[in-house]
């Protein structure tokens, strides 16, 4: 198991073995290790376009980060603590420089992030914020 697992699995059976020492038996998570061990988050391949205005669009092999990470939410989560949010997402990449040829017969250096590994990742965040617009994920003219 890779360290951010590991991680996670710890935080669960903390949580979980506090709740058995000071809760009622009715109040304990219902979590067995076999829910711990379900997150999976792997780097799938794909074509890229990049896209830029007056410039011809250019197809790069890439990978997407895409899985299931296990997060959770505890209600009275001591105030100044982060909750934890666990997604999927790269943890090795490296941006690289791809030419653009444009019109007039200039080039243009466009810069792109390939993504080499993902893994589920745990941030510690103050406040959760909602799905976002995707606004990201659109070629830019």
């Amino acid at each position: 198991m890779e360290q951010g697992a590991v991680q996670r699995k710890m935080v669960w059976e903390n949580a979980i073995r506090k709740e058995t020492t000071k809760s009622r038996p009715d109040q304990v998570l219902p979590l067995g290790q076999d829910a711990l061990q379900r997150s999976r988050c792997n780097a799938l391949p794909f074509i890229q376009n990049v896209f830029r205005k007056n410039c011809a669009p250019l197809r790069i092999p890439n990978k997407f980060c895409f899985g299931q990470c296990n997060s959770f939410y505890v209600p009275g989560w001591p105030s100044g603590l982060s909750q934890p949010c666990t997604s999927c997402a790269p943890i090795r990449s490296r941006r690289v420089s791809v030419p653009l040829r444009c019109r007039g017969g200039q080039v243009w250096w466009e810069e792109v992030v390939l993504v080499e590994e993902c893994d589920c990742e745990t941030r510690y965040d103050q406040q959760f914020s909602r799905v976002g617009s995707g606004e990201g994920f659109l070629p830019r003219s």
